[in-house]
């Protein structure tokens, strides 16, 4: 009993972990009972709720409380609400709704998110309307979106707990409650406007930043070209253009492979956004980009190294006049291969990709030519070109 910290050996003699508590036990999810948690009944100094610690058959990062009956009443509703605690997990009880599972007021952990993901059912979060529930649900779901995990959030706007909305509002409305959902993208677009300050521009800049990784996880285009207009209308940075300009201008790959042109420009625009000694190699040896708007960001690279020795995203973009060339930069600043110090052989290779590329276009162009022409002369000098450019290649 000891072991499992039922009770606790003091001077006094032997003293019970949980009394004076309404005590509940927690499953495992083969419904096997494994620990408690336990709510004062009177309003002390005393910790409203207590839970067993850690054994060898308990830890608390790999239980989703009430998971064993949640199992079963999923199959019937094809979802599952996830709330904060075990008294919330009973509140839903008395209104008759059996799919709901609890972290029990501990931040969702991978094998949790595991565990809720292997239900396959959609998961409503429903966590307490306060400010500390609402910045649960966000924690929450950042893991939960990279996890791809199918979830929806409650809109509960209360400010109330399950079981204060059952003392002041009544059973109806906390069952109605536990359908009014938001999509995860919503609450974002909520949420994230108490974080950030739009009208700074640094921090919406951060706020575009967040949204769109959040947006190019929706796997359905028309919901994905909704978000992105509003985003746009909200923000004035036109994210979904610059997605279908992106296309054109390069595919990145996931490691740098040999086909090094398809993100030598983004890896020449990256080492010139963090250092003037790569700007200063650009002019020399390349001196332009083949997409305009990678030219054209270039040169507003190469005037900002003019009247400063570093150059920081936000103030770049008050310069910029194109929303286009804006969403680039934004793009650039987040990319996950973007260079973290200058590396001269790096962007050697990546300029000298540039420039065959170019004589490719080149060779191609005079070949084509070459079939055209009538006179022997004529195609003899261009084969002559050819042969020099390839040479030069």
């Amino acid at each position: 009993m000891i072991n499992a910290n039922l009770v606790r050996l003091t001077n006094q003699g032997i003293h019970d972990v949980f009394s004076n508590r309404i005590t509940i036990p927690i499953h495992d999810c083969f419904g096997n009972p494994i620990a408690f948690t336990a709510r004062r009944v009177l309003d002390n100094d005393e910790a409203k709720y207590i839970n067993s610690s850690e054994t060898a058959c308990y830890q608390k990062s790999q239980i989703v409380f009430n998971y064993h009956r949640a199992l079963s009443a999923s199959k019937k509703t094809r979802r599952v609400l996830l709330v904060e605690g075990a008294m919330d997990v009973i509140a839903f009880y008395k209104c008759g709704i059996e799919d709901v599972v609890a972290t029990l007021g501990t931040a969702c952990t991978k094998e949790q998110l595991r565990l809720l993901k292997n239900l396959h059912v959609r998961i409503d979060v429903c966590y307490d309307g306060d400010n500390a529930g609402i910045h649960a649900i966000y924690k929450f779901g950042k893991m939960a979106s990279e996890a791809s995990l199918d979830f929806d959030v409650v809109n509960n706007q209360s400010g109330l707990d399950p079981d204060e909305i059952i003392e002041q509002l009544g059973k109806d409305e906390l069952k109605a409650l536990s359908n009014r959902t938001i999509s995860w993208i919503d609450f974002c677009f909520e949420y994230l406007q108490t974080k950030y300050l739009l009208d700074n521009y640094s921090q919406k800049v951060e706020f575009v930043k967040e949204m769109r990784v959040e947006i190019e996880r929706v796997k359905e285009t028309f919901l994905k070209e909704t978000y992105y207009a509003r985003l746009k209308e909200l923000t004035q940075f036109d994210l979904k253009s610059l997605n279908e300009t992106k296309k054109e201008i390069v595919r990145i790959p996931n490691k740098f492979v040999v086909k090094m042109d398809e993100r030598a420009e983004y890896e020449i625009l990256g080492q010139m956004l963090i250092s003037r000694q790569a700007v200063n190699l650009f002019r020399s040896e390349l001196g332009y980009l083949i997409h305009p708007l990678c030219n054209q960001l270039s040169l507003y690279l190469i005037n900002e190294y003019r009247k400063n020795d570093h150059i920081e995203v936000a103030d770049l973009l008050n310069v910029i006049q194109e929303d286009e060339v804006k969403n680039l930069l934004l793009e650039l600043s987040e990319w996950e291969l973007a260079p973290k110090e200058f590396n001269q052989q790096v962007l050697i290779d990546a300029i000298h990709c540039i420039k065959k590329k170019c004589l490719d276009q080149k060779i191609r162009e005079l070949s084509s030519l070459a079939k055209k022409m009538s006179n022997p002369l004529d195609q003899a000098k261009i084969m002559n070109e050819i042969v020099e450019l390839k040479r030069k290649n």
